[in-house]
């Protein structure tokens, strides 16, 4: 994972600060256009926000060379957002 998260550093030989909101951003614009294929359901910014929240957090605690704690935090926030979605 270590070296998934360094590859854009490695290409460019600069450190790039938003590899987590990219990575967040695509997964979360992935995750929006399978939802519309299989289920018709459009998707709001929210959740492709939550991805880019997680995701910055996770490369975060990866930087910081605690990347199981960046993973938990990343877990209880996007289970803490599903939550919310059910009860609304």
């Amino acid at each position: 994972m270590k070296n998934l998260v360094n590859t854009y550093q490695l290409r460019s030989g600069k450190k790039k600060p938003f590899n987590g909101f990219f990575f967040g951003l695509g997964w979360g614009v992935l995750e929006a256009i399978v939802r519309y294929i299989n289920k018709g359901i459009s998707v709001s910014a929210y959740p492709i926000l939550i991805h880019i929240i997680t995701a910055m957090i996770l490369c975060y605690f990866i930087k910081k060379k605690k990347p199981v704690l960046g993973l938990l935090a990343a877990i209880i926030i996007h289970t803490g957002y599903n939550f919310f979605l059910i009860e609304i």
